[in-house]
């Protein structure tokens, strides 16, 4: 099959509620934040495809990989500074998921 593609707009809204939570270990600071929202992707001028069998002439359209969709999108991220030593670090995840597609994004920064 021979799938012609065309570039789409994405248009990407959410509600959702995130906690934080800041306490200390042994007087260094660090938070703990947790996050759930739920999201709607809305895809504009390039939701339809235009396909054939190659060698054939029928042209037929088919929705694309990436059609408009709900999802849910969980993060974590847990930070911890360490003044006296001018450092800290910050670790994060992130994930956009429905049950056709699952994006999962990590993060470890460390700053000095």
């Amino acid at each position: 099959v021979s799938v012609r593609s065309c570039h789409y707009n994405v248009l990407r809204s959410f509600l959702g509620l995130d906690l934080n939570y800041n306490y200390t270990i042994k007087e260094n600071p660090a938070s703990l934040q947790l996050g759930l929202a739920y999201g709607y992707e809305a895809r504009f001028d390039g939701n339809d495809y235009k396909a054939n069998f190659l060698g054939q002439p029928c042209v037929f359209r088919v929705e694309g990989l990436n059609p408009s969709r709900f999802l849910v999108i969980p993060e974590i991220t847990l930070e911890h500074c360490f003044p006296k030593e001018n450092f800290a670090f910050l670790f994060n995840y992130q994930a956009s998921l429905n049950p056709s597609f699952c994006d999962q994004a990590f993060s470890l920064e460390l700053l000095y």
